[in-house]
């Protein structure tokens, strides 16, 4: 494989660095990467920043001053479109129309990222880029149908141009079909769509069948509550197309309800080379069950799924001290179960600090409070607050613990 450059490794490094500084990041299995062409490795997806932690740690797995083959990113469509960072990130106005005036094309490139289209995540600003790039600046009105009754109050003669470049505009950024087109748009997008997703795999299958290496998180997008999306179809595309495929499952969890660093863990599982051959089914099955059984069961998954079993029984109150026992106790049968927990819950000076943090960081967020040591519990907060890591972390880690165990065929 050629050279990746000086900005690819000096980046890599920056990420490897910083990561590790910012989060506390505890790795199992790295000998199982070595480098091997055609390997495609196969993550889970549980956050932004995944690929900012797994790819430096495989590339710099012999050192920062051996890195190995360079990897190729299967990256969402819509992060090689102008202003996407706008468009994406929260923040307040002013600063979002700055980032809309970003492209990250040029980078991406750079950093041998490719898109690769998502369904039914793929929102109208894409589409409308879309036409920008087929037929050319239309006005917003030849392109939508009547039902897209939500653009009223914008002028039918805007240009797509203007209408792409807002960040104001919720509805740009929603999913959306091509069924919101007018005639003869939807039926040139829609012939034209599967022939821009074939040349986007045919890419990846192209740089595996040269020696490289792919990194895919076949989920395509995050978990929106704890628990593992769908695996698309680029992964069993990627499989059956290309002979000699080495694939690499590596699982991420995260130990976020803290009040200290975040910690993570990436575990790497023994290469398989067999999984192209199983039935797309099988093959489904399989990869879940990899990628569960290398999860680390982390003490806010353990924490979280206490918690709701406990206020889904109706108790909202609890001493402190038996809440903690209960949360290690459950840790130690976990363990005797043969699941892969994070051994530190084993300590009983380690757990107590670690059980500080929780409180600190439970406190802050409103979910509970402490009084003379009895834990109250916010049952409205956490069992009719949102799903996402967000917006309820403690239901997010009990579905975590829940979904981990379910696809490996325990039942808690």
């Amino acid at each position: 494989m050629a050279d990746p450059g000086f900005f690819y490794n000096f980046l890599g490094a920056t990420f490897f660095l910083g990561v590790r500084i910012l989060l506390e990041v505890r790795v199992e299995g790295l000998w199982h990467y070595q480098h091997t062409p055609s390997t495609l490795i196969i993550v889970n997806h549980k956050r932004d920043l995944d690929v900012l932690v797994v790819a430096p740690t495989l590339y710099f797995s012999r050192g920062l001053l051996r890195p190995g083959r360079p990897l190729t990113f299967a990256a969402r469509e819509d992060l090689f479109l102008p202003g996407f960072l706008g468009a994406y990130l929260e923040g307040p106005p002013w600063a979002r129309r700055l980032l809309a005036r970003l492209d990250l094309k040029p980078i991406l490139r750079r950093l041998r990222a490719a898109p690769i289209r998502r369904f039914p995540e793929r929102t109208l600003r894409e589409i409308l880029f879309e036409i920008l790039e087929v037929e050319g600046d239309l006005p917003l009105g030849a392109c939508l149908d009547e039902k897209a009754c939500f653009v009223q109050g914008l002028d039918p003669q805007t240009p797509l141009s203007a209408v792409v470049a807002r960040v104001d505009l919720p509805w740009l950024h929603q999913p959306a079909s091509l069924d919101l087109l007018r005639e003869p748009l939807r039926g040139v997008l829609r012939s034209r769509q599967p022939l821009v997703v074939e040349s986007q795999l045919a890419y990846f299958c192209k740089v595996l069948e040269e020696g490289g290496v792919v990194y895919l998180a076949p989920e395509g997008v995050l978990s929106s509550d704890g628990r593992m999306g769908r695996l698309r179809g680029g992964l069993h595309y990627l499989l059956e197309h290309v002979q000699g495929v080495q694939a690499l499952p590596v699982a991420l969890s995260f130990d976020f309800l803290t009040a200290g660093r975040m910690g993570v863990f990436v575990n790497i599982g023994p290469p398989r080379t067999d999984l192209a051959h199983l039935p797309r089914p099988q093959r489904t099955r399989e990869v879940r069950r990899l990628l569960a059984g290398l999860i680390t069961i982390t003490f806010s998954q353990i924490a979280g799924w206490v918690i709701v079993k406990l206020l889904e029984a109706g108790i909202e109150e609890v001493d402190a001290i038996v809440l903690e026992e209960t949360v290690r106790h459950r840790a130690h049968l976990l363990d005797m179960q043969g699941r892969r927990v994070d051994r530190r819950l084993l300590d009983e000076e380690w757990s107590q600090r670690r059980w500080r943090r929780f409180l600190t960081f439970g406190q802050r967020r409103g979910v509970l409070r402490i009084s003379k040591g009895r834990i109250f519990l916010n049952r409205q907060a956490i069992l009719q607050g949102g799903h996402t890591y967000r917006e309820n972390p403690i239901r997010y880690a009990a579905n975590e613990l829940e979904a981990t165990l379910h696809e490996m065929g325990i039942v808690m």
